[in-house]
């Protein structure tokens, strides 16, 4: 049985990127990064890498969500 769920994520600085194809199956959680729309060019020039913070231990959403920001380029 798998769950789908649709989660934005506030990147500091930068804007939100919107995790869609979020899957939740009794083998594990599979989440893609689909898009990061930018609050404004200069301010993602002034920075390094995105910075996301992120929250939740009890189901493994959090971790799978870390992840794929991390594949994506976030700290």
């Amino acid at each position: 049985r798998h769950i789908q769920l649709s989660l934005a994520i506030l990147l500091l600085g930068v804007g939100i990127a919107t995790v869609t194809d979020l899957q939740l199956n009794i083998l594990g959680v599979k989440a893609q990064v689909a898009t990061v729309e930018q609050a404004s060019i200069e301010a993602a020039q002034n920075l390094e890498a995105p910075i996301a913070i992120v929250t939740g231990a009890s189901r493994g959403i959090g971790k799978a969500v870390a992840l794929a920001l991390g594949k994506a380029g976030c700290k």
